[in-house]
């Protein structure tokens, strides 16, 4: 019978403290994943609002907070303000259809005027050249959106986003990022001109 040393013994000795310090670490990281609050509202209705310039309305005891940014504290796990008693977000057409619902549920409506230059930016990508999509070519898109894979019809309109938000979010996420910029750029050169166009008028 062969007698180990004790390097051998050591050895055995640390692997076998390596290995319950691993089990230890995955029973800790399953332990932190349990513990962890969790959102309460679908993430990619979260997404939907915030990327789409939603307004929304949140009741905190006696007081009403709007915007999305509040939204994003309340139901957001990883805010210290997380409230889990928030659990549905109901998209409306305005404002005045927001009052009447619960207080854990969240109110939200297309804003005027950030979702609807979204909306055109939205459409303006979904028709314009592929040439014309920026972006490294070999991740971009390389075919053509039809709306009518994602049960829409063009253009997408204001009320699709609230009636059919889930198509317009499947709609989004076709898209690139880079065409998301686009998107955005696009949607920042429609306010500049809206601007200008007011300034104009006030001149005259």
């Amino acid at each position: 019978m062969r007698i180990r040393t004790l390097r051998e013994k050591l050895y055995i000795l640390a692997g076998w403290i390596l290995a319950i310090a691993a089990i230890a670490a995955i029973i800790f990281v399953i332990n932190i994943e349990e513990e962890a609050p969790q959102p309460m509202v679908p993430s990619d209705k979260r997404l939907f609002l915030f990327n789409m310039f939603f307004d929304a309305r949140i009741v905190v005891g006696d007081e009403i907070y709007f915007g999305s940014a509040n939204f994003m504290i309340f139901t957001g796990p990883n805010h210290s303000d997380f409230d889990p008693f928030y659990d549905e977000l109901i998209f409306v057409h305005s404002e005045e259809e927001s009052e009447g619902f619960p207080d854990n549920v969240i109110v939200a409506w297309p804003l005027y005027p950030f979702t609807h230059t979204r909306l055109a930016g939205l459409n303006w990508a979904i028709t314009r050249d592929l040439n014309e999509i920026s972006g490294n070519p070999e991740t971009r898109r390389n075919h053509k959106i039809n709306l009518e894979d994602f049960g829409l019809s063009y253009p997408i309109t204001i009320e699709d986003m609230v009636d059919n938000w889930e198509k317009v979010h499947a709609v989004w996420n076709a898209l690139g990022s880079a065409e998301h910029r686009d998107i955005r750029l696009f949607g920042q050169r429609i306010g500049s001109l809206s601007e200008d166009s007011v300034n104009e008028g006030d001149d005259e």
